[in-house]
């Protein structure tokens, strides 16, 4: 049987680590995250591709959602 592996680097910037503990939560046992600097990054794996890639897709998702929120905290 295949395993595929993700590794993502998403550049936030300053706000990566608060961004990061936003999703964490949604995580689950289907991926790993953690914010070094101004960067997350998440890595899964998973059997199956599309699995995979469902699951990546949802957390890109999560940390846009999450940081446009961010943004808009820090707008008067």
């Amino acid at each position: 049987m295949n395993e595929y592996s993700i590794e993502m680097r998403i550049w936030i910037g300053s706000m990566a680590g608060d961004v990061q503990r936003a999703v964490e939560i949604d995580n689950g046992d289907f991926l790993a995250s953690s914010a070094d600097g101004e960067t997350i990054i998440a890595r899964a794996s998973s059997a199956s591709l599309m699995s995979l890639l469902r699951t990546a897709d949802d957390f890109v998702a999560g940390v846009e959602v999450a940081s446009a929120a961010m943004l808009r905290r820090d707008v008067p």
